[in-house]
């Protein structure tokens, strides 16, 4: 029987795991943490489904194709919004109480960058009602799933990967994983910034290992805020409630986004709220969220959580007075290179949602499309993860997890400060919030470089400050903070090399957008430097270079 690693309990790797028990594999899922508790959980918008009528999977390309600035591969666009049909009804028997209208018909709302209603939501919960229904269907149909699992690395024999080396949390030991193929869904990286929507965990320890495994990295200065969240908070307040009548406003009282983008307003795609936002606040104005001219019902039903939530986090009611937003890193649109079928640049690996690129979102994801990538390429990954499993090297592997076993051993007794750790984490931070963030330019990019640098030298010098066998959290933070900055690296030598302005990536030196779109694709050499270069958008990637 064939083997197969995923590696990340989200909906992208619970549905590659399902996908490949049902193709006859013996699947292992290894997660960081339960899979309930993954990421995916905090998903509340919804998954971007064309249900007719008036709409069409061709509508949602052309939609998705507009947002993307030109960056989006129109192949992988196509695949993902004519399967997005087949994945919803594959949910819906799978038991996801998508909500409908009064005639019993799956209930649709817009998001910000879709020209229909094609969201098909669970409440205010979508990623939690997935979620649970894929882990359920992941136990039935037999896949092993262990938890508070870490991906140390991965290993690699010649240009094929031949297993991964996993940190066991629950019992101190090193797990060997030999042959089969391994599939990478460990989801984000937004801890790279200060603020972010993402969850601590979202340290993106699989980009990481890909980088450092020789993997091809794409378009990894595409990285997407969101417009309106609780200022130096992180937490999301729901587009829904600007499809609804809510608007922004700078403490002038100043429709501002009419200047911004007069068609769309408040709707505009997110980069240019973003950008809006930023332009307003660095000339010292206060931002908000004026939800008053929504209807009273939808505080007691849809937008429910966001009365509530207002009212405990920032002691605002919001259906009477204006809340204050700004942007936070919310989500990244490059990552592990992939083609249509989720197989890497490297034999025997494989990769699927945030942490992969297929080149879906392109310089710019439109609200509810992230949840069908990961329906949809995590059911293509699992599914061709049985027929390219890698070579069996037990030897590599093994000597492999003797390294690293003798390093977990080294970082357990190490002594220093305690609070090095989440020092070094709060200021790299800072500074990609800072220098790297929603506007960037070559100056700041450059310091952005040497301060990273100098935060390198002070982590690998660092200390877990923690002894204990079982459970230390402190030296799985240490891997985690080496994944971080790796990627603060890679982040910041793209937007360097990127001379141009496209969607999510602004340069105030380069506000232009170039004539021709390419793809920005970085390696690391076995030295570690770093090497970027430029491929044309296709038309077609049926296969990666």
């Amino acid at each position: 029987m064939k083997r197969v690693l995923v590696i990340g309990g989200g909906l992208a790797g619970l549905r590659a795991a399902i996908a490949a028990a049902e193709s006859g594999a013996e699947v292992t899922l290894a997660s960081k943490v339960h899979p309930l508790s993954s990421h995916s959980i905090a998903a509340t918008g919804g998954i971007n489904v064309a249900l007719g009528g008036e709409d069409s999977w061709e509508s949602h390309v052309e939609d998705t194709l507009q947002a993307s600035a030109g960056l989006a591969d129109r192949d992988a666009v196509e695949k993902i919004c004519r399967e997005a049909g087949e994945e919803l009804r594959i949910l819906e028997r799978w038991g996801v109480p998508f909500d409908r209208d009064a005639s019993g018909r799956l209930g649709a709302k817009p998001l910000g960058g879709s020209s229909q209603a094609r969201t098909v939501f669970a409440g205010s919960h979508t990623g939690k009602a997935v979620l649970q229904a894929l882990w359920q269907k992941a136990i039935t149909v037999g896949v092993s799933i262990r938890e508070d699992c870490f991906l140390l690395d991965l290993v690699i024999s010649g240009d094929t990967c031949c297993g991964a080396v996993l940190l066991d949390l629950k019992e101190g030991e090193i797990i060997e994983h030999t042959g089969g193929a391994v599939v990478l869904a460990t989801g984000g990286l937004g801890q790279v910034y200060s603020p972010t929507s993402n969850a601590t965990i979202c340290t993106g320890d699989g980009v990481a290992a890909a980088l450092r495994a020789g993997a091809s990295l794409l378009d990894m200065e595409m990285t997407q805020f969101y417009p309106t969240c609780l200022p130096d908070r992180g937490i999301c307040i729901t587009e829904e409630a600007r499809t609804k009548g809510a608007v922004l406003l700078n403490d002038r009282q100043e429709r501002f986004m009419l200047r911004y983008d007069s068609a769309r307003v408040d709707l505009a795609n997110r980069d240019i709220l973003c950008r809006a936002i930023f332009s307003e606040m660095s000339s010292g104005r206060q931002i908000f969220l004026d939800c008053g001219a929504i209807a009273r019902e939808e505080f007691e039903g849809s937008l429910r959580d966001l009365l509530e939530l207002s009212r405990m986090l920032a002691n605002v009611d919001v259906a009477h007075e204006p809340l204050p937003v700004a942007p936070a890193m919310h989500y990244h649109m490059g990552g592990i290179e992939t083609d249509l079928e989720g197989k890497s640049t490297i034999s025997g690996l494989l990769s699927a949602g945030e942490c992969a690129c297929l080149s879906v979102h392109g310089a710019n994801r439109i609200g509810g499309n992230s949840l069908l990538e990961t329906l949809v390429m995590g059911h293509a990954s699992g599914k061709v993860s049985v027929t390219v499993a890698g070579a069996s090297d037990g030897d590599t592997v093994h000597r492999r997890a003797l390294e690293l076993g003798e390093q977990v051993k080294e970082l357990r007794c190490r002594q220093g400060d305690a609070r090095t750790l989440p020092h070094l984490r709060r200021s790299l931070g800072r500074v990609m919030s800072g220098k790297a963030g929603i506007v960037r330019e070559a100056s700041e990019l450059n310091r952005a470089a040497e301060e990273i640098a100098d935060l390198q030298q002070e982590a690998s010098a660092s200390a877990p400050c923690d002894s204990s066998e079982v459970f230390n959290k402190a030296v799985r933070q240490w891997f985690e903070l080496a994944n971080l900055l790796s990627l603060a690296r890679v982040i910041t030598a793209s937007a360097l090399a990127r001379r141009e302005s496209r969607g999510a990536h602004y340069r105030i030196d380069f506000p232009r957008t170039g004539a021709i779109a390419e793809h920005s694709r970085i390696r690391q050499s076995y030295n570690g430097e770093l090497s970027v270069d430029f491929v044309p958008v296709r038309e077609s990637r049926r296969a990666v270079a």
